[in-house]
């Protein structure tokens, strides 16, 4: 009898399913994306909801009642076969990149996708020129900005957050597996794999480790760098180039010029909790030191 595997979930979704065809040969998957799941209608919804139900085990991320059929709780209550998996979201490595919403609802895009540097937005939006921006990254900018503190406290609530759902992630936030994510959003496949390896035991269902054949597709997009100054202090490898895609690599000033020029292009004010502490430190530091 063939096995069959449900997985739902975000942009990390199709990494956990590669790993689990993998892992347990022969089996079949189902995959349901948040990519596309808003595209499509009710009845589909619940078309979907019945082909999770029926399968052996499915892997999900805690989706809320927008979701309707296609809930945590909604496909819960159709079989007692679902692992609930933490969304790997880890600001740790990464705490000077961010997300912008414009109006609260559409993600604004920057030099490298979806995400922007606190840093570079607020130096934009306090009219420093493209070399200033530059200069601020430094690590008396990333002390004042809290950002050395940034690894721990995202490893606590990774921890907590896991733990809750029955999962342990030690190994990777004690950095005994390196740095485990490729930005804020996306993780390296190794988290990923051991996320199906957990889950796949508590239903009894072996583990055959891929090991090297696993296909990091999160890895061959955006890669944002961990700043030498923080790379230090957490005894990891370090960066000074973005990766926008695969081949594509930019420095420093080539991500600041890139992002200026996205900005001046959008002719309007933007803000994210980050940016803002970033604009408060530059009107009490930098502007402050230059008066």
């Amino acid at each position: 009898m063939t096995l069959s595997i449900g997985v739902v979930g975000n942009c990390q979704a199709r990494g956990l399913q590669s790993i689990l065809e993998k892992a347990v040969p022969g089996c079949r998957t189902v995959l349901v994306g948040d990519g596309w799941i808003f595209r499509v209608d009710e009845a589909k919804r619940h078309q979907f909801a019945a082909d999770l139900a029926a399968c052996d085990v499915v892997f999900m991320q805690p989706w809320g009642q927008q979701f309707g059929p296609l809930s945590l709780e909604a496909i819960k209550a159709k079989t007692d076969k679902v692992v609930a998996c933490p969304y790997l979201g880890f600001s740790g490595f990464f705490p000077d990149c961010t997300h912008v919403r414009l109006d609260g609802k559409q993600v604004m895009s920057s030099g490298i996708g979806p995400y922007h540097s606190a840093i570079v937005a607020a130096a934009y939006l306090e009219g420093l020129p493209e070399w200033r921006a530059e200069m601020l990254f430094n690590a008396y900018t990333y002390a004042s900005l809290g950002y050395f503190d940034q690894y721990e406290a995202s490893a606590q609530f990774l921890l907590r957050d896991s733990s809750r759902l029955g999962f342990d992630l030690t190994d990777f936030t004690s950095l005994r597996r390196g740095v485990f994510m490729h930005t804020i959003n996306h993780p390296v496949i190794g988290i990923l794999a051991e996320i199906a390896r957990q889950g796949l035991a508590r239903h009894g269902i072996a583990f055959q480790d891929p090991g090297d054949s696993l296909h990091d597709q999160l890895g061959e997009g955006a890669v944002w760098p961990v700043y030498p100054e923080i790379a230090r202090k957490l005894n990891v490898p370090g960066s000074q180039e973005f990766v926008v895609a695969r081949n594509q690599v930019q420095s420093y000033r080539e991500f600041i010029d890139s992002c200026y020029e996205t900005y001046r292009r959008l002719k309007r004010e933007f803000s994210a909790p980050a940016i803002d502490r970033a604009r408060a430190f530059i009107r009490a530091r930098v502007r402050a030191a230059a008066a």
